[in-house]
């Protein structure tokens, strides 16, 4: 039954839906988010900014945190199974639903910090979509916010929560025979520690791990490229070739339709880098133009950079076909760089997913406040459950779980979304482009 939801779901109609507002919106937004966001990315990455503080962050450690968040199993497990079930085609549309991406996040995040309808720190329209969503959608539109915001609650408990648990589990149970039960214990008293300690813990833990463990999976993911050119470049033409035509085995079976293509590649891609969902708008709260260009960089970084690298390495790996998830892709590293690759990979998931399943915590604690809920102690006991329970489930029902979850949120806030921007275009775009 779960299968079937999703394959409703993303096969092609929100596939078609998220791509066809990308284009809609990027074109109405005169492509500036692909003409500032770098330029913008550069000039505050290294500035030395106000010492964070409540829900404050510097632009800085905002977007380490909103790395952080969104690098998960999603750039390791989440493209294998794309290539494993779409084809090397699918890596494609995810380079395009990123780039598409990116108009989703400057929008949204400009929007939850110009639109706010308080500045203090403690209501739940604070540096969030729930600002813009109240304010903006008709009053027959009223129930949409709190249906987004237990949708939102439950992508991080199940796709940031669970899935994340449980590819962790199934790695290190695969590569280093790691009991279950003990990858789940661990996994949950380390969340416990971090979450206990509030916002400002989560950033730090995020804003210190990321770039260090992104530093050394994409150094891996490098060696692997440049040490086989030719594999490399084959690759790449898979990857292009393969996103038009569909692919055949022996006798000319297709083994992987355009549909399957398209559904796959643009299902993980969002699972990884969430643009569309509203995610990035609970970190960015200073300056709504800054924040919507830095906002906007996370795709490049999650999908451009890091998931094109985890596919190229799978696809020189040439196991694709046999093998999925997080196995496939360390097996993809071990092929050339033999039990270093292997560690890599492992510990990367393991710090991946920590990372994500904390600062999606984060995102649920504000949706639960929004909802009008106050007791955050039993919040986290409940967040904590499936990442106990993770490591015992099926790796093909969670990720269809996951894509079940976040396709709905995807509508919930995507469509009210284009609606706003379309009703506002031209004072947004007299802000952005100041």
């Amino acid at each position: 039954m779960a299968n079937y939801i999703a394959e409703v779901l993303w096969s092609p109609l929100l596939s078609l839906i998220y791509l066809e507002i990308g284009i809609l919106l990027l074109f109405s937004s005169r492509f500036i988010v692909w003409k500032r966001a770098i330029p913008i990315f550069l000039t505050y990455i290294n500035r030395r900014e106000s010492d964070s503080k409540g829900k404050i962050i510097s632009h800085r450690k905002a977007i380490f945190t909103s790395i952080g968040a969104q690098i998960g199993v999603g750039n390791i497990a989440g493209v294998a199974t794309a290539v494993h079930l779409g084809g090397p085609g699918a890596i494609f549309w995810m380079w395009i639903s990123a780039m598409l991406g990116m108009t989703f996040r400057m929008v949204a995040v400009h929007l939850s910090i110009k639109e706010q309808s308080t500045v203090d720190e403690s209501s739940p329209l604070f540096a969030s979509p729930f600002g813009y969503l109240e304010r903006y959608l008709p009053r027959s539109w009223g129930w949409i916010p709190k249906a987004f915001a237990v949708l939102t609650i439950l992508g991080g408990v199940i796709g940031a929560n669970l899935i994340q648990s449980n590819s962790v589990s199934h790695a290190l149970h695969g590569q280093f025979i790691f009991p279950n039960l003990i990858v789940a214990l661990a996994l949950t008293m380390l969340v416990a520690a971090v979450i206990i300690g509030g916002f400002q813990n989560i950033v730090k833990y995020c804003a210190a791990i990321a770039p260090w463990m992104v530093s050394l999976y994409l150094l891996a993911g490098f060696a692997i490229i440049v040490f086989n050119p030719g594999k490399a470049i084959e690759a790449l033409g898979s990857i292009i070739y393969y996103a038009f035509t569909p692919y055949s085995v022996g006798g000319g079976v297709v083994a992987y339709s355009l549909q399957q293509t398209l559904q796959y590649g643009t299902a993980r891609s969002v699972f990884s880098h969430a643009s569309g969902t509203g995610m990035s708008t609970f970190l960015f709260t200073e300056d709504s133009k800054v924040s919507a260009y830095m906002a906007a960089i996370t795709p490049i970084i999650d999908t451009l950079i890091i998931c094109t690298t985890t596919g190229l390495v799978i696809l020189i790996g040439m196991s694709w076909q046999w093998e999925t998830g997080a196995n496939l892709a360390t097996l993809s590293f071990a092929s050339s760089l033999g039990h270093i690759g292997q560690i890599i990979v492992v510990i990367s998931l393991v710090i991946f997913a920590f990372t994500s399943i904390i600062a999606y915590y984060y995102f649920s604690q504000r949706c639960f406040e929004y909802l009008g809920g106050e007791n955050i102690l039993l919040f986290r006991t409940l967040y904590l459950v499936p990442t106990f329970m993770g490591p015992f489930l099926s790796v093909r029902f969670a990720w269809t779980l996951g894509d079940i979850i976040t396709g709905l949120a995807l509508l919930f806030h995507l469509v009210p979304l284009t609606y706003i921007f379309l009703f506002k275009r031209r004072e947004i775009m007299a802000e952005l482009s100041a």
